[in-house]
Formats: C-alpha cells, sequence, structure tokens
C-alpha cells in the first residue's frame, strides 16, 4: 500500500487553521501493517482508532462512536 496524498476536510471558522482531520477506523489483522498505518496516519495528524480485527470494529462501531472513513484488508 502506498498512499501518495491525504486530503484534508475543510472545517468551519473555529478549527485551527480551517482544518479538519479525518477519524479513521483502522481494522488490520497483520500487526506491523496495523502499527505502519496508524503511526502514518497519525503523523498526517488524522485521529486513528486500531483494531486487531474485523470483529473488534465491529464492537467499536457499536459503542456510537462516529468515524469519517473504514480503512481494512479484505
Amino acid at each position: 500500500m502506498f498512499i501518495t496524498h491525504i486530503h484534508y476536510l475543510q472545517a468551519g471558522p473555529e478549527s485551527p487553521d480551517n482544518k479538519v482531520m479525518a477519524r479513521i477506523l483502522l481494522a488490520e489483522d497483520d500487526t506491523s501493517m496495523r502499527e505502519f498505518l496508524g503511526l502514518a496516519l497519525g503523523k498526517a495528524e488524522h485521529e486513528v482508532v486500531s483494531c486487531k480485527d474485523g470483529l473488534s470494529a465491529l464492537e467499536t462501531l457499536k459503542g456510537n462512536q462516529n468515524f469519517d472513513l473504514l480503512l481494512t484488508d479484505i
């Protein structure tokens, strides 16, 4: 996987620099890939919630948390 560009979401005047990062739910069973993606997305100032598998991701979603993106493998 190669991430070439990440777009910022435009926000209202109350947010710093008029930018809001995405809140991402990351579901990945491969530990090294999960850690790499979490670090890369975190450095891009996104909020990342990592789960070790799909079942954990479903439980997280049941907790009434809102996410902008679900990132997972097939």
